[in-house]
């Protein structure tokens, strides 16, 4: 499997497990477009550190495990955004801090992880 298609099942299986969140957060009005990106921008992140800055990450299973829990992560970082911290008094900026550093996480784990071969 290549890393483009491996790319594209995690965004699809990442789109359905968000899509209630998102419904919900539509329906309560605090949809924010890093809302939108949270359960994709992670994965993505990572992927790039992965592909770019850690070569030694191909070896082992770290290509395959690495993406699945960053993408599980973000989804529930998305879950605990919309369901917990709705209420808050400015959830965009919340919203827009929280993909940040959900991002910024990911690219230097990515780049720093080492791969795991069994």
């Amino acid at each position: 499997m290549s890393v483009a298609t491996y790319f594209l099942v995690l965004l699809g299986v990442c789109a359905v497990l968000a899509t209630p969140a998102l419904a919900y957060a539509k329906r309560r009005g605090n949809l924010s477009l890093a809302d939108c990106a949270l359960p994709v921008a992670p994965v993505s992140s990572l992927l790039l550190a992965l592909e770019t800055m850690n070569p030694s990450a191909h070896v082992g299973f770290a290509f395959v495990v690495y993406p699945i829990a960053c993408a599980t992560l973000s989804v529930i970082v998305l879950y605990v955004r919309v369901f917990a911290l709705g209420r808050k008094a400015a959830p965009r900026s919340l919203s827009l801090w929280i993909l940040l550093t959900t991002c910024l996480t990911a690219f230097v784990l990515g780049a720093m992880l080492p791969p795991w071969y069994e």
